[in-house]
């Protein structure tokens, strides 16, 4: 392992920056059982054909700070996947895209592990993103796989036919209900009082995009309205019907409040914001 006399290059690292795997390897340890039942810790095969290296996930001011306040970074394998389609469209929130790593290579989220930043030191650095769009890209990806909220499963029965129309249409403009999907960034929703308490009166935040014209918003606001109207509510889980808050309120991000938009929870509908991004890489639609 290198010692601490070298530890400094570190603070040239980035959150995004990756290595590829070279002679020294650091394997990904995690919990689980060992051959004979028991459980305990054990590395995981590095020898798999997908793996590419590794990706800092760490938040650039912790990477930076001196290896005596905080000594380690949190880093994921970057992997090859043939879900790099579904990764862009937003549709595989364990995998989120590096940029400089080339196409066909993401970081896997879903195993994560401590290093010193000694060993970061010695790594041969390479940039994940040259462009601030790409690091907020990063940095929400990250925020996804770590920050949905549990919704109560009755919560998300309901929700689930309006769900999966938004899935199945999300990347295709071309179809009418697609094609009225660009217009939104971000659909979230919160309660009158307490997720854990019913009844549960629900109100639903609708985000407008950038790019939302102002027929693409009126469009929206009558089908958004028609298809949350019609889904199976009952006496537990239903719109809210408090004259000071509706049922559903749409908006850009300077409309709403900070309050508003923190006391709510986003639905992962494969990330909308995602939609313009794919089109731009793949030139899809």
């Amino acid at each position: 392992m290198p010692t601490d006399e070298v530890a400094y290059p570190f603070k040239n690292w980035c959150q995004g920056d990756f290595v590829q795997l070279d002679d020294q390897k650091v394997p990904m340890i995690c919990g689980g059982a060992r051959p004979d039942g028991r459980p305990g810790l054990y590395p995981l095969r590095l020898e798999e054909e997908n793996y590419r290296g590794y990706v800092v996930i760490s938040q650039t001011c912790d990477i930076n700070r001196d290896i005596e306040k905080v000594p380690a970074v949190l880093v994921v394998p970057l992997v090859a996947t043939r879900a790099y389609a579904d990764v862009l469209r937003g549709r595989a929130p364990r995998y989120a895209c590096v940029d400089g790593a080339g196409e066909g290579l993401v970081a896997d989220l879903s195993t994560v592990m401590s290093v010193h930043k000694s060993y970061i030191s010695a790594w041969n650095r390479q940039v994940g993103f040259s462009t601030d769009d790409g690091r907020q890209r990063f940095a929400r990806d990250i925020e996804r796989a770590f920050g949905r909220f549990a919704f109560p499963d009755k919560f998300n029965d309901i929700l689930t036919p309006f769900v999966e129309k938004i899935k199945k249409n999300v990347n295709k403009p071309n179809k009418e209900f697609g094609g009225k999907l660009l217009a939104v960034d971000e659909i979230r929703v919160s309660t009158t009082s307490s997720w854990e308490e019913l009844p549960v009166q629900l109100s639903f935040l609708v985000i407008w995009s950038d790019a939302a014209t102002d027929d693409a918003k009126s469009a929206v606001r009558e089908t958004f309205t028609k298809e949350l109207a019609g889904l199976k509510w009952d006496k537990d889980f239903f719109l809210s019907t408090d004259q000071d808050i509706p049922a559903i309120r749409f908006g850009t991000y300077d409309d709403i409040s900070s309050r508003d938009y923190l006391s709510s929870f986003a639905i992962d509908v494969t990330n909308l914001s995602f939609s313009s991004f794919y089109q731009s890489q793949t030139g899809k639609s």
